[in-house]
């Protein structure tokens, strides 16, 4: 598996570009975060089903870092739709690994031991978009310094074909 870490600035138009490359290919799919007005969604790239998880409503199940908080039920289904791509797809999209994750919660649960397994299938991959200021913890959290890993910066990897 080739492990590709995509990383850039907040709101610098990361989403958007991993819609826009991946949403139609068919051999592609995974979740990505994108903004609608002040909500933050969880959208399946193949299906374009919607899955709002940030400010959830009262009474909902949650998981919290910091002064956020998350529908835990909404990263459960997302979580479950990327390891399935693992299986399935060429690409997998997943939008994005973050300090929940680095505090085993999130997408960790349902996708770390995963993606372990997967790194052994050269014929995958696998796009993981971190904040700058977590792409070294992160890659200390998957113990990965190989050349099995790419870093990608955006938006100097804007103009990039993918095929």
């Amino acid at each position: 598996m080739s492990l590709i870490f995509l990383t850039g600035d907040k709101k610098s138009g990361k989403t958007s570009w991993l819609g826009s490359k991946f949403m139609h290919k068919t051999d592609a799919d995974g979740v990505i975060s994108p903004d609608i007005g002040v909500i933050r969604f969880f959208q399946l790239l193949k299906s374009g089903m919607y899955l709002p998880f940030s400010r959830p409503a009262a009474g909902v199940d949650s998981i919290s870092i910091g002064m956020y908080t998350f529908a835990k039920q909404s990263f459960e289904i997302a979580a479950r739709h990327a390891a399935s791509s693992l299986q399935t797809n060429t690409w997998t999209i997943i939008d994005e690994w973050g300090p929940l994750e680095l505090d085993r919660q999130g997408f960790y649960p349902l996708l770390y031991e995963p993606l372990q397994t997967a790194a052994t299938d050269d014929d995958r991959r696998v796009i993981i978009v971190v904040r700058p200021s977590l792409l070294e913890p992160v890659l200390d959290s998957f113990e990965l310094r190989n050349d099995k890993v790419t870093i990608w910066t955006f938006p100097e990897i804007h103009s990039f074909g993918i095929h």
